[in-house]
């Protein structure tokens, strides 16, 4: 990839722009751990870029003219940028963590510093907020805690929107696509609780195949449909059921306990935000009264 990079910018076809914003979109869409918040109905509600400009002058920051690479293992947690347009306001800080590898032969560790980047993204159109996470390391300056890596952030992200964050609920959502028909998702693994608070999981071991095609699931579902509460279920978005918006199946990890959703390396930021518009307009329709 670098040699077909570094071809492209010699003749001219990539200009360094181009390269900076592929960069971003790469650094703020692969591999995300993304929760689904939203402001509470009492907190302010940014409805112009003006507004939004406003309330950072009043925290003491500013808006950034467009979005930056993340710099390389910072010595501190770095707020990288701040833009708002009429679509969306976007965040994006990054900090260092430090990887830990074993060798098990020689029982040597080897750390190894590394950028982690952590990005919001606010649709104001709708108010749903994403707080993208890159996986935590062994070493973190939040005392090594997954948890409290996470909370930093959110407490962060609560001070750039002015008001604290709350769950954006996802459990209809999850029911919702296992019932659509015509399928809208291939669900590789489904884990839902029964009416008697049991665990239980589906795992599709085959390639490209679907949990809700085996005859086992169709039985449990039939005993338990409308009691069983779903936890999490990954799934690829089918691209036929689309309309032109993907162009392969997109694999997503719902967790409906957390709110949280999880993309691979690949995943671009159209792919991320197609995902998580689908979500969120399962959950408004299975919230819908009938």
């Amino acid at each position: 990839m670098v040699k077909k990079i570094e071809k492209l910018l010699k003749k001219g076809e990539l200009s360094e722009k181009q390269l900076e914003r592929g960069i971003c979109n790469i650094e703020e869409a692969s591999s995300k751990r993304s929760f689904l918040l939203k402001l509470p109905s009492t907190a302010k509600q940014f409805e112009s870029a003006p507004a939004f400009e406003k309330h950072l002058q009043n925290i003491g920051k500013s808006l950034s003219k467009e979005p930056k690479v993340a710099p390389k293992t910072p010595s501190k947690p770095t707020l990288v940028y701040i833009t708002c347009s009429s679509k969306e306001i976007r965040a994006k800080w990054a900090e260092t963590q430090t990887r830990i590898a074993v060798e098990k032969a020689s029982l040597n560790f080897t750390e190894t510093d590394v950028t982690r980047v952590i990005v919001l993204v606010m649709d104001l159109s709708t108010g749903l907020i994403e707080l993208r996470f890159d996986k935590p390391e062994d070493k973190n300056r939040h005392n090594d805690s997954k948890d409290a890596y996470y909370a930093y952030y959110r407490q962060l992200a609560s001070e750039l929107l002015g008001g604290g964050l709350i769950q954006f609920e996802t459990r209809g959502a999850l029911r919702s696509l296992v019932e659509t028909e015509p399928r809208v998702v291939r669900i590789r693994v489904s884990s839902h609780r029964s009416k008697t608070d049991k665990a239980i999981k589906f795992v599709a071991r085959t390639a490209k195949t679907d949990v809700r095609d085996d005859a086992e699931w169709q039985a449990a579902y039939g005993v338990g449909e409308a009691s069983r509460a779903y936890d999490d279920q990954a799934v690829y978005w089918l691209p036929g059921a689309s309309h032109n918006s993907l162009t392969r199946e997109v694999f997503t990890a719902i967790d409906a306990v957390n709110s949280m959703v999880r993309v691979e390396a690949d995943c671009h930021e159209g792919e991320i935000q197609y995902a998580v518009s689908k979500i969120r307009e399962h959950q408004i329709e299975a919230s819908a009264p009938q």
